[in-house]
């Protein structure tokens, strides 16, 4: 086993754990007579992103050296996902739950630790792959990380909804163009 594969098995635990969170809020709201629409599409956002964090964090095994600060930075991703998570679905809510109160609630702190989650993306592929910061990638990165930072700033529940659907397709089309298509990635 090379150390980056002992290392993955912390990122490994820990997006499991946080997988777990996003299926069972998903699930909870599923069973709730309180649905929310924001909340839903931020939930399959989370599963996404975590899916996508998993895969591309393998990018890293070609790192050649491995230092406590380095495991440090590879752990922040999985770790600032979890707490994003854990925001929007923490573990004392119920099928029960007002799902667009709750969002309500948290929304800048959640929106602010998702775009620490991308800043973070940002700068793990800069420090440890090298990769330029005039990449293609980055417009979807920088997209994503401007419709955080509207949704920080708007409070119209309507824009919100808008908002959470822009960030789940730029994920999702961002991820089938740059990992599907050679010579992107």
């Amino acid at each position: 086993m090379s150390i980056f594969e002992y290392l993955m098995v912390m990122v490994s635990i820990i997006l499991g754990l946080s997988i777990t969170q996003v299926l069972r809020g998903l699930s909870k709201i599923a069973r709730s007579s309180q649905w929310s629409g924001v909340v839903t599409t931020y939930g399959v956002f989370l599963f996404a992103l975590h899916v996508q964090t998993w895969w591309a964090l393998w990018d890293l095994s070609t790192v050649p050296e491995w230092n406590f600060l380095f495991f440090l930075l590879l752990i922040s991703i999985p770790s600032v996902l979890f707490a994003t998570t854990e925001l929007l679905f923490p573990m004392a809510t119920t099928a029960e739950t007002d799902w667009q109160a709750h969002y309500e609630s948290v929304r800048k702190l959640f929106l602010s630790v998702l775009g620490l989650w991308t800043i973070l993306a940002l700068l793990e592929t800069r420090i440890f792959l090298g990769t330029p910061l005039t990449h293609p990638y980055r417009i979807v990165q920088l997209s994503i990380l401007g419709l955080i930072i509207a949704g920080i700033l708007l409070p119209a529940r309507r824009a919100h909804n808008w908002i959470a659907g822009s960030i789940l397709f730029l994920l999702i089309v961002g991820q089938l163009i740059f990992r599907l298509l050679p010579g992107l990635a």
